[in-house]
């Protein structure tokens, strides 16, 4: 297993290839986001608008708007991008065979809990920091209205008609707007989704930034039950768990049912995290003799997330790591109660897991 610093240096150098990449394609992601290059940007985009913002007698500020719109959207989509692909080229470099990528669905997590779509308005004398401004009865307002998506916005108190320094101030204050409460997060998503890589692929603890969540449930290990016990050579249930003895070759589940309310106030709640405090023996120094392989998500009787294919072994059972804590996006509701059930191969005699906690973060979403 690569150090974690061996592992930091070829993330980052697959990061600034990536950016390197998207900047040549004009997409401005990195010099937005890593270059302090925003207000060039900004500038390039207001020489371009078209006289249609004039047309008809008229300012039409969408027109105004929408260069810096479609920015904002190839941001967000680039940003995703660029993590799966360092996530790939850092697996690469490192001798690593290929897996699916992590990294985007834990941006968007990042990003929930920390609330980046959070509202936001401006006036133009704050924009400014003219009094006359803050005085005047007429307050050039822009606001970010996330209630309708992350890049909705709305003004009230332009002129029907505007002069090009006053379509200008429109502009920046737009940008303005989305770069402090959008961009910025988004940067420092990617930041903390660039560690999260690191910190996977090199197998290290690393201490989990919840953020904001709505709702948190666990239950404890001792609490699990086997579905299929015969399959079982021994059962111990201790203070800090349960630890099961499984036969050879036997594909056993796990099961753990969370209490939870379906609703917090007027919002729903969704689920967007699992935790799995495990841990596993090896039958020899090198190799663990029991893995899990599947940890299934249901609700109520229906099964609504699937994460297959897993091989999770060894000591995680008292850290949160990027071994026993998953990431689920779309962020799926939860109505008639929460269900996780874990797969485990046994793939040798009497060889034992052990489960210290299960647990699962929930976010709101309104109604």
């Amino acid at each position: 297993m690569p150090s974690e610093q061996e592992t930091e240096k070829y993330v980052r150098k697959a990061a600034i290839a990536g950016c390197t990449i998207m900047s040549e394609g004009n997409y401005m992601l990195c010099d937005w986001m890593f270059g302090g290059g925003c207000d060039k940007a900004i500038e390039k985009l207001f020489s371009s608008l078209p006289d249609s913002w004039k047309a008809a007698g008229k300012t039409d500020y969408w027109v105004v708007a929408q260069p810096i719109f479609d920015m904002m959207q190839k941001i967000w989509s680039d940003s995703h991008e660029l993590v799966d692909q360092t996530w790939d080229e850092t697996r690469k470099q490192l001798g690593m065979s290929s897996a699916a990528s992590p990294a985007s669905s834990y941006l968007d997590d990042w990003l929930t809990r920390e609330g980046w779509m959070e509202s936001a308005e401006i006036t133009a004398g704050e924009f400014l920091e003219l009094p006359e401004f803050l005085a005047s009865s007429l307050k050039k307002k822009i606001a970010l209205t996330p209630e309708k998506g992350p890049w909705a916005w709305h003004s009230s108190k332009w002129p029907e008609v505007c002069d090009s320094d006053c379509v200008n101030l429109f502009h920046k204050m737009l940008a303005y707007l989305y770069g402090k409460y959008r961009v910025e997060r988004i940067a420092d998503g990617v930041e903390n989704t660039l560690k999260y890589i690191t910190a996977t692929l090199s197998n290290t603890e690393y201490s989990l930034d919840l953020g904001l969540i709505a709702k948190a449930v666990w239950v404890h290990g001792h609490a699990l039950e086997a579905e299929t016990p015969e399959q079982l050579t021994k059962t111990d249930v201790k203070g800090w768990g349960g630890r099961f003895h499984g036969e050879k070759d036997a594909l056993n589940w796990f099961h753990a049912a969370l209490t939870m309310p379906s609703t917090l106030g007027n919002q729903n709640l969704r689920l967007s995290k699992v935790f799995v405090l495990f841990k596993t023996e090896k039958s020899n120094p090198q190799y663990f003799s029991a893995l899990i392989k599947h940890i299934h998500i249901y609700d109520g009787a229906h099964k609504i997330i699937s994460l297959d294919n897993l091989s999770l072994s060894g000591d995680h059972d008292e850290h949160l790591d990027a071994q026993n804590c998953h990431f689920l996006y779309p962020f799926p509701s939860i109505k008639t109660g929460l269900g996780i059930s874990i797969g485990v191969h046994f793939l040798s005699s009497n060889t034992s897991i052990s489960f210290s906690s299960i647990g699962a973060d929930f976010i709101t979403a309104k109604n």
